[in-house]
């Protein structure tokens, strides 16, 4: 499978994307290679983690890591100029129809607990996580997918289909947050991680208004 591909750094969602080619790819490992000029923003590091998009066919994404890292001069006579890079990526998961994914990918911010007898007076904001007696979770990165109401992320733990939780959400790149009561919509596991679709099933106005926003911004730029 050779294809132009952007790889979005999910450690910071406001890092530029890495356009680059796919030489090889199976559904545990992918080789990309990509030119980065003197001045480009550094390439992902070895064991950092990436989200794969396919550029040129139907909408495909994966999830992975950077298992090894190469570079050598785009041109040896002018060094400065800059690096041939090889990446080659652990794949944690390939999905190609978007069932377990909302539409778009953004940064979003996002604490979750499981309910404890005093949630709704968290969700309703007379109370704060410990006085609550709540535990927050947080996903294993900012970078998710997301609708006006709905988020798909991972977990280090598992979670039920229709199990209750209360959330805290926001955009990661800072502002409001809000509080609402989120189910579990779908589950699914990888090998690395727990897979989680939450629809978010009392989310406040001004938060429908600031996801909406969002989904506008995101797709105005990719126009």
């Amino acid at each position: 499978m050779r294809a132009r591909v952007a790889l979005l750094r999910v450690k910071d969602p406001a890092l530029p994307t890495l356009e680059a080619d796919l030489t090889a790819f199976t559904p545990e490992r992918a080789v990309v290679t990509a030119a980065l000029l003197a001045g480009e923003e550094g390439a992902p590091a070895v064991g950092e983690r990436v989200i794969v998009e396919w550029l040129d066919e139907a909408p495909l994404r994966a999830r992975a890591r950077v298992e090894a890292s190469d570079s050598q001069p785009l041109d040896p006579a002018r060094p400065a100029l800059g690096v041939a890079l090889r990446l080659t990526l652990a794949v944690s998961t390939l999905e190609g129809d978007g069932r377990h994914y909302p539409r778009l990918l953004g940064g979003i911010h996002l604490r979750l607990a499981r309910p404890a007898p005093r949630a709704q007076e968290w969700v309703a904001g007379a109370c704060g996580w410990e006085e609550a007696g709540l535990a927050p979770l947080a996903p294993l990165d900012a970078l998710m997918n997301f609708s006006v109401h709905g988020l798909a992320f991972e977990l280090a733990a598992p979670a039920a289909v229709s199990e209750a939780f209360v959330c805290e959400v926001g955009l990661a790149r800072g502002g409001e947050r809000w509080r609402t009561w989120a189910k579990v919509a779908r589950a699914w596991q990888t090998p690395a991680a727990f897979g989680v679709a939450l629809q978010l099933t009392s989310p406040p106005l001004a938060l429908v208004g600031a996801l909406s926003a969002y989904t506008l911004e995101l797709q105005r730029a990719a126009l």
